[in-house]
């Protein structure tokens, strides 16, 4: 459902124009409406914590909390209201200790974790610097059968979570599969997403290869649409420059990629680094 859709739906809930809402265990967290008067969960349950929240979703005050669980989920319902008493006991406890002195030990604590935090910090720091090190010239190549298709240094990082491409020869190493708009097609950032990257194969060979190791999307720059390519990170490898060892990695942040501001993008579609045909 759109947001602005159960924005509306809420709306009609909260007023009264409905009186009954269904809905998945979002709602268990964070939305308070005061004449609710009871919950049903039907094979839904998750943590302690979430049985507290759920609960908390009853505001007026003879309502009610029913649950419909199968023998699994009853026992784990049944550990939940062990540990929710522990929970109580446990802040029962904190409400009796001087305000000085939890004061003092939150203090305490807060030191603690700032100075674990700060050390895991350096050792992640050191493993980045030995990455950026180790991928420095690195080739990307094809996971399956060992195409070559660029270099690691024309990948970027935009937006936090789009990693995209910027080399004008890409394809002459790849085809681009075109989707139907109403079967793959969708809008995100700026992003369209409009077909596949298909690797051509090895090169000097005539054997196809056809893996897909990515997307071609369009990126609405200064009104006007250009071609973006972006790798789908299990699809492909990279090839250290000096010694050749092959390196994967489960997710982008492991793979050193250098971010890039909305700015240089533009700069670099000036330039002309996005697909050329």
């Amino acid at each position: 459902m759109h947001k602005n859709d159960a924005d509306d739906v809420m709306q009609q809930f909260r007023s009264g124009e409905l009186n009954i809402l269904v809905s998945t265990s979002i709602l268990a967290e964070g939305v308070d409406v005061a004449e609710c008067n009871g919950v049903i969960r039907y094979m839904c349950i998750g943590d302690a914590i979430a049985e507290v929240q759920v609960v908390g979703r009853v505001r007026v005050k003879d309502g009610h909390c029913v649950g419909l669980f199968d023998d699994k989920l009853k026992k784990q319902y049944e550990e939940n209201k062990i540990k929710e008493k522990w929970m109580s006991e446990e802040l029962e406890k904190l409400r009796k200790i001087p305000e000085d002195e939890f004061l003092e030990k939150m203090k305490l604590l807060q030191k603690s974790h700032y100075t674990e935090k700060k050390h895991k910090d350096e050792v992640a720091s050191k493993g980045s610097e030995k990455s950026r090190d180790l991928l420095a010239g690195a080739e990307v190549n094809c996971v399956k059968c060992g195409r070559y298709l660029g270099l690691h240094s024309s990948i970027y990082c935009y937006m936090k979570s789009h990693y995209i491409v910027m080399d004008r020869r890409l394809l002459e190493r790849v085809t681009v599969k075109s989707c139907l708009p109403a079967e793959y097609e969708y809008l995100f950032d700026g992003f369209t997403a409009t077909g596949s990257l298909i690797c051509r194969g090895p090169e000097n060979s005539s054997n196809r290869c056809s893996a897909t190791l990515g997307k071609i999307q369009t990126l609405n720059v200064n009104n006007e649409k250009h071609r973006i390519a972006s790798w789908d990170l299990p699809k492909i490898s990279f090839t250290t420059a000096v010694e050749r060892k092959p390196l994967t990695f489960k997710k982008w942040k492991e793979a050193e990629v250098q971010a890039v501001t909305h700015e240089k993008v533009q700069g670099l579609i000036i330039a002309g680094e996005f697909i050329q045909e």
